[in-house]
């Protein structure tokens, strides 16, 4: 607010002084300048709405107010702020509150404001983020790849991010490449794992898929898509109180947009098995 303040005075002061000439030269009264100033102030305000709420959203963000802040960036968002951290900042609220397919339009228009040669690495992470909860895994691994190609080393939660991507897309072979080079960059072996285990059943290797994601549960038992896929796996064998058991506790378990297993699949499946 303090930069757009300082920017706005001189504007101000001009037009004021122009006004106070004007008037004084047609001879009108005082309060005549004064509503005209007034609305002076007002079209300023209209016209320069979308930084206006951009730096109050600043505001209370610096104050730790964040349900302001995000309905300010809402209407700055609303009225076509070109600010792109602004619209970074608010397409990351978006993705906290579960708003995935609202946080790509302002991390789209964040990134386009920034140019092709700006790489901005937490812009393009939330983006990968959107574009994944929304099924998008194609533009997804894009985004995750260009913040892979400017990073000084190799991160293993981005890798292993592009290994499920890549298995989603279809392309096991480099999504295993992706999950190895993440266990090399010690990335959690339940995960590597579990990520190992859906690439196995995405080439109906049910075999190499069980044992796969035993070992990721037997690290950590309330992976949900682990204990979806294993009790897909032991339905096909015809071990029904198995698969039983896996879907009842993939239902107990966290699951977001950016898993394998959904919801309504999970649920489906633990009404639909015979008890």
């Amino acid at each position: 607010m303090k930069k757009f303040l300082l920017r706005m005075t001189p504007v101000l002061v001009v037009a004021g002084l122009c006004y106070v000439v004007m008037i004084g030269f047609l001879g009108q009264p005082v309060y005549m300048l004064l509503l005209t100033y007034l609305l002076l102030i007002l079209c300023a305000a209209y016209i320069f709405r979308a930084n206006i709420y951009t730096y109050i959203s600043n505001a209370y963000m610096m104050s730790g107010d964040l349900q302001k802040a995000k309905r300010a960036l809402d209407l700055a968002n609303k009225h076509g702020t070109k600010n792109a951290v602004a619209l970074s900042a608010y397409g990351a609220m978006l993705l906290r509150e579960g708003s995935y397919a609202k946080a790509v339009e302002p991390l789209e228009k964040a990134l386009s404001l920034r140019g092709k040669n700006m790489t901005d690495v937490n812009t393009l992470i939330s983006l990968g983020s959107a574009y994944w909860a929304t099924g998008e895994f194609s533009k997804a691994a894009e985004a995750f790849e260009k913040v892979a190609a400017v990073s000084d080393k190799p991160d293993a939660s981005l890798l292993l991010s592009l290994g499920f991507l890549y298995m989603s897309l279809g392309d096991t072979q480099k999504a295993e490449e992706k999950t190895l080079f993440a266990l090399e960059q010690n990335a959690p072996e339940a995960s590597v794992h579990e990520t190992l285990g859906l690439i196995a059943y995405k080439n109906t290797d049910f075999d190499r898929a069980e044992t796969e994601l035993r070992l990721a549960l037997s690290q950590n038992s309330n992976l949900v898509d682990s204990n979806f896929v294993l009790g897909l796996i032991c339905e096909t064998k015809g071990d029904e109180k198995s698969a039983r058991y896996c879907y009842d506790k993939a239902e107990k378990c966290e699951i977001t947009p950016l898993n394998f297993a959904k919801p309504e699949q999970i649920k489906a499946k633990t009404q639909v098995i015979k008890r």
